[in-house]
């Protein structure tokens, strides 16, 4: 059962796009080759090297957005997604990082 859950809500997220940030910078994320846009904002970043995230707030350009915490450096990979029903999950991690 848990894992029909889980396949659930797995299929819901969408990743919008991936790569490794190119420059450090607080509560951003840079990257100038991701081609980031406007319909980010309100996805979340994922920091693929050490399991964290942050949502998206703003977009400044195609290599920028803002993020609500600091949590990128340079050459840390990410992974940006978006959850249909605005929650956010982490497939990375466990159920309980299911929030809202």
């Amino acid at each position: 059962m848990i894992l029909d859950l889980e396949k659930a809500i797995v299929t819901k997220l969408k990743t919008l796009v991936s790569g490794t940030s190119d420059e450090t910078k607080a509560s951003a994320l840079c990257d100038a080759d991701a081609g980031f846009s406007a319909d980010m904002v309100g996805a979340t970043a994922f920091n693929t090297t050490d399991s964290t995230s942050a949502i998206i707030t703003a977009f400044v350009d195609s290599g920028e957005l803002t993020l609500a915490s600091d949590i990128f450096v340079i050459t840390e990979t990410y992974r940006i997604s978006f959850f249909n029903d605005g929650y956010v999950f982490d497939p990375d991690r466990d159920l309980d990082s299911l929030t809202r």
